[in-house]
């Protein structure tokens, strides 16, 4: 590990199954170049994750002097076919809940589909960059968890989370973080057959959208409609005018 301008190291934890997790401390580093160096080694394989507080998007213009951002790269070889791709972000997305959950005051809903929320404040978001083999396979997908925080509104124990990894402090804190995250998420990852039930469930109930008018573009046209449900493939189902119905299957389709 090259020291200098990165803080901590690599941190060795154990999932639910016993597989050992690698979490990277680094410090103004960008996670995604992190992985595609390891990448570009060869032999990465499931469970190294890399915190940040560095991300490609963040323009400081717009942003405040006193948000900070916590980041959580992971990067995953699942051998499933791209359409897993909802699970796993739904996988990372409850795990993401609760491990928030459990080191702060907040509780969590879900705007549909991968951002967590308290009230109307947004507290995290979950996305992925996947990879896929011709044969439509993933070759691999890296799941990017990220907090956002203002510490002037943050309850205090998450403060210190975030906090312990942007200064010279001890780390351990934030490694609690990650292996609250990382461990229920492979506990998930590990036995998806026998956690997707419970997951869909949670997934569900922790909706804020559901019940909501949203606005989407359905084949090509602006509608809007009332969410109604999601659906088994983690689609939102929206309820149109004169009876219809339509279901939203990206982010990217909402307006």
């Amino acid at each position: 590990m090259v020291k200098g301008r990165y803080e901590g190291g690599l941190t060795s934890i154990q999932s639910p199954g016993g597989r050992v997790l690698l979490v990277d401390n680094r410090i103004d580093a960008s996670p995604v170049d992190s992985l595609r160096e390891m990448i570009g080694r060869g032999g990465l394989t499931d469970g190294y994750t890399v915190i940040s507080n560095f991300t490609e998007q963040d323009n400081p213009e717009h942003l405040s002097q006193k948000e900070m951002r916590l980041h959580m790269y992971t990067f995953l070889r699942p051998a499933t076919l791209a359409v897993q791709n909802m699970h796993f972000n739904m996988m990372a997305t409850v795990a993401a809940c609760h491990a928030i959950e459990a080191h702060s005051d907040y509780r969590l809903g879900i705007a549909w589909p991968f951002t967590l929320v308290s009230g109307i404040k947004r507290v995290a978001n979950i996305s992925a960059e996947s990879h896929l083999f011709s044969t439509g396979y993933l070759e691999h997908l890296i799941i990017k968890t990220v907090v956002l925080v203002q510490p002037s509104h943050f309850p205090t124990r998450l403060e210190d989370i975030v906090t312990s990894v942007f200064t010279n402090r001890s780390i351990s804190t934030a490694d609690r973080i990650a292996q609250t995250y990382l461990r229920d998420f492979y506990g998930m990852y590990e036995n998806p057959t026998a956690c997707r039930s419970s997951l869909f469930e949670e997934y569900r109930r922790r909706s804020v959208t559901v019940g909501r008018l949203v606005g989407a573009k359905i084949n090509g046209k602006r509608r809007f409609g009332r969410a109604t449900a999601i659906d088994n493939a983690g689609r939102l189902v929206l309820s149109l005018r004169k009876g219809q119905t339509a279901v939203v299957s990206s982010e990217a389709q909402l307006l």
